[in-house]
């Protein structure tokens, strides 16, 4: 047996597949988690400020700059969190800023005297 398509049958099919699919986000969001009672939880404070030590150190060791990326990325994560508190968003924000930097080879003038007179 042979199956015949045509363009009315190829339509059909279309649509009927655009109503399965169509949810609103909210449906959709939670049909692509599986529904085991548990739900995503964001890292604590406590938590990221932990990792965000850890990666600074692991740079500092390695130089390896998906470290300093990671460690933009946590600052980042922390500083939105402190959104509230003025002193702690510059705060964090400024480190974000400073590893951005980092992760992007911009050198301080400090430090750019310090590896000229090392190569020399």
């Amino acid at each position: 047996m042979q199956c015949k398509l045509n363009k009315n049958s190829l339509n059909q099919t279309q649509s009927n597949q655009v109503k399965k699919n169509s949810h609103t986000p909210a449906e959709q969001q939670k049909n692509n988690f599986p529904d085991n009672g548990l739900e995503a939880e964001s890292p604590s404070i406590e938590d990221l400020k932990t990792t965000i030590l850890y990666l600074m150190t692991k740079f500092a060791a390695t130089q390896h700059k998906n470290y300093a990326l990671a460690a933009y990325k946590h600052l980042c994560m922390i500083s939105d969190r402190h959104n509230k508190d003025s002193e702690l968003h510059f705060l964090n924000h400024s480190l974000a800023i400073e590893w951005h930097s980092i992760y992007h080879g911009v050198a301080y003038p400090s430090q750019k005297a310090t590896k000229d007179s090392t190569m020399n």
